[in-house]
């Protein structure tokens, strides 16, 4: 069994006669990628660290080769170089690292965590959804330093100097953001991760991205997770967003809230409605109108907001001759029982209809009597009345599909066989 503590004086060893060459050298940039260096490579103490560690069985099941554990040790005075920006030895800070080194150096698994800025989110307190995610108020008063430590330590990593460009376009004002999602989950270690850094797991990104779709067919409001800091590839790698865009994030969107008591009922929804996200049989007509429906939260105009919905209506309900009338009948039909709820639907998908095919033919949407405009905010509320049809098709498509009801002949099923009623599959 390997001791930690020789360990740790071997490590400390091996930093401190890098520290001397790399004086010698003159080279700041030679001790900063050092674990690049083939010259370098076989320094007399980093040799017997690896020799050492290599001589332990248990790990040769995480790293597979010697190569993979010289690599780690090397990775590990990389950061420390960057962190400390200083060719002198700090005790305080060795120590520091090297606990988070000797947890990953003995772990075939880890814990992985991802936080991402929730645009247009509010939430009070602290909310835990599930084992994975929990979501945090996030206040973006302050400092950018300090945001950069609040990400840091919510990742359970050390700071990341390298962030502060993108913190501070949140601190500006650039991102509408009020809330942090935080993944949390455990991931296996590969070889390929002492070589290069990876982007993420694509499963826990794909369960990421199913929790924002669920979260936009539970209620209004325009959210989005653009950005995230990560440490999934290894505390000791440069942190770095996996992707971000500003241009996305609505900074006058709806806003997004969600309390303690809406938990149950956000639970329920969830495991309605992600079974069809996570399993491979998927219907082409749902996807296209979730795609189109998704598309819609991308644009910050009205107008281009509505032509993104329609076509996710189309998707659903539509058909190749008197598209108007029936699709109004058939959305009419499909989600209302009452008569009165029935009309109304009926009436405002019309007049949806005509005001998309202005947008598209490029004229200025009038309203139903033909003479006057309509304003922004009378569009807004348009877009959110349609964009709420939508929701509601999208959770019964989705629900009836993973009941194994498909939705065909709509006039036949839905309006002549009175037996027929996809109440039970309203999950919200």
């Amino acid at each position: 069994m390997i001791s930690r503590s020789h360990v740790k004086k071997l490590m400390k060893e091996y930093i401190q006669e890098s520290l001397t060459y790399c004086r010698t050298q003159n080279d700041r940039n030679l001790f900063q990628s050092w674990h690049t260096s083939q010259e370098l490579g076989d320094i007399h103490k980093r040799t017997n660290l690896v020799e050492y560690l290599w001589s332990e069985n248990n790990l040769h099941k995480i790293y597979e080769k010697k190569e993979n554990i010289s690599k780690t040790v090397s990775s590990f005075l990389n950061f420390y170089a960057i962190e400390s920006q200083d060719f002198s030895f700090n005790e305080k800070l060795f120590s520091k690292f090297f606990n988070f080194f000797w947890r990953e150096l003995t772990h075939s698994e880890r814990i992985c965590k991802i936080v991402f800025p929730l645009s247009n989110f509010h939430v009070s307190e602290e909310l835990r959804l599930d084992k994975e995610f929990r979501i945090v108020p996030f206040e973006q008063s302050g400092k950018v330093i300090d945001i950069e430590e609040r990400f840091a330590s919510l990742l359970g990593r050390l700071s990341n100097k390298s962030v502060g460009y993108l913190d501070g376009q949140m601190k500006m004002g650039k991102m509408p953001v009020g809330a942090l999602l935080i993944q949390t989950f455990k991931e296996k270690k590969e070889p390929a991760d002492y070589f290069c850094m990876r982007y993420g797991n694509l499963e826990a990104s794909k369960r990421s991205m199913t929790l924002l779709q669920s979260l936009r067919l539970f209620k209004a409001g325009d959210i989005e997770l653009d950005l995230c800091y990560t440490n999934i590839v290894s505390w000791f790698s440069i942190g770095v967003p996996r992707g971000f865009s500003f241009v996305n994030a609505n900074p006058f969107g709806q806003k997004f809230s969600l309390s303690k008591s809406e938990l149950h009922a956000l639970k329920k929804f969830r495991h309605c409605i992600e079974p069809y996200f996570l399993n491979t049989g998927r219907d082409a007509q749902i996807d296209i109108a979730l795609d189109f429906f998704n598309f819609s939260y991308l644009k910050l105009q009205e107008e281009e907001r509505i032509i993104e919905l329609m076509i996710s209506i189309e998707a659903l309900f539509g058909t190749r001759s008197e598209a108007k009338y029936r699709i109004a009948l058939r959305m009419a039909n499909f989600l209302a029982k009452l008569p009165d709820k029935k009309k109304q639907i009926f009436q405002d998908i019309k007049e949806l209809y005509d005001l998309r095919s202005a947008l598209v033919h490029g004229s200025r949407p009038k309203k139903k009597n033909g003479k006057t405009y309509y304003s922004k905010e009378e569009l807004k509320a348009k877009r959110q009345t349609l964009e709420n049809y939508v929701r509601d098709s999208l959770v019964l498509f989705i629900n009836l599909r993973r009941n194994g009801v498909k939705v065909e002949n709509f006039e036949e099923n839905v309006i002549l066989n009175k037996k027929i009623s996809y109440e039970k599959y309203i999950c919200r």
